[in-house]
């Protein structure tokens, strides 16, 4: 459905804190109240976008009933505007969509009848426009 490129970040090593009981700094233990380091962020931001861009994908594909004139192979790229809470503002299928009329009406309203989209617990990835690449599976 939705095809994006992402970049995959490795955290690095916890966050190491000197126990109070321990002023030497021997034996020094991971603090689970430490806050993330930058790169620790970054992955779950990551992460959080990769399940965003899951949850659209699962949302329209489950609102999309395909016609059988779409070839397989094909992909068709439609561009969304929406705010947040997750409604359609606008839609436009691309020119270059090799779908005839059917299979191009069929995503406009697989995106409509999705709506609202994802939105709760996607606030900090949340984007007011997309590009999805729909392929027929």
């Amino acid at each position: 459905m939705a095809c994006m490129g992402f970049a995959w970040l490795v955290s690095g090593a916890p966050a190491i804190a000197q126990p109070p009981d321990n002023p030497g700094g021997k034996g020094m233990l991971p603090v689970a109240s430490d806050p993330p380091t930058l790169m620790e962020q970054q992955r779950r931001r990551q992460l959080l976008l990769l399940r965003y861009v899951r949850a659209l994908g699962d949302r329209i594909r489950g609102n999309w009933i395909r016609p059988d004139g779409v070839d397989a192979d094909a992909v068709c790229r439609v561009k969304v505007r929406q705010i947040p809470g997750g409604a359609v503002i606008s839609l436009q299928v691309m020119p270059d969509c090799p779908y005839d009329a059917a299979g191009r009406r069929s995503l406009e309203v697989a995106v409509l009848r999705s709506q609202p989209l994802p939105y709760e617990g996607f606030e900090t990835v949340f984007s007011d426009k997309l590009i999805l690449d729909f392929r027929a599976e």
